[in-house]
């Protein structure tokens, strides 16, 4: 079980609820077959709660952000068969067509809205058909992150200047302690 939860407490407590769980003896005994046999009849376990769930979506993420459409529909149906918030989904999209996209392909950020906003209106089931092809379109389009890394970049010259104009203004006005 430490093997296959890499040292995260949190994956081990979820292996160790699926073997339980798998095992209808009273106490159970917990052996490698069991832990292994238990993870081969639940590959898809998703965790909305835990850590699972963070990499899942950065799995997704980085499917669109490398350009590959199977990988992201991938883990998109993991997420969508977990029982994912569609609203969560939706939003991942807009922002990946934002940071990942941006203005090489300005579009983007157009259908992922929309994309959002027809998931919102339609609901589930039907959600997933929107959600699907807005994650095709933004893994196939161009990506252009230079913008976010600029943006990264001014934001945090402006906010060190911010600070040294703050601290200069209170060295003005409060008295020495």
């Amino acid at each position: 079980m430490l093997r296959y939860s890499g040292g995260d407490a949190r994956k081990l407590l979820n292996i160790l609820e699926l073997v339980i769980e798998a095992d209808t003896a009273n106490p159970v005994v917990i052996t490698d077959e069991k832990v292994v046999s238990s993870l081969q009849q639940n590959p898809l376990a998703y965790d909305k709660e835990g850590e699972m769930h963070y990499d899942i979506v950065s799995a997704f993420i980085k499917s669109i952000r490398g350009s590959d459409p199977d990988g992201a529909l991938y883990w998109l149906a993991r997420m969508v068969e977990g029982g994912e918030d569609p609203a969560f989904i939706a939003r991942r999209l807009v922002i990946s067509a934002s940071e990942d996209i941006g203005l090489a392909n300005p579009n983007a950020l157009l259908l992922a809205n929309a994309a959002f906003e027809a998931v919102m209106k339609i609901g589930w089931p039907e959600g997933r058909i929107p959600l699907a092809e807005a994650t095709v379109y933004l893994a196939t389009s161009p990506k252009a992150i230079r913008l976010m890394k600029e943006s990264i970049r001014h934001w945090s010259w402006y906010g060190r200047r911010e600070i040294f104009r703050f601290r200069c203004i209170c060295a003005m006005h409060l008295p020495s302690l």
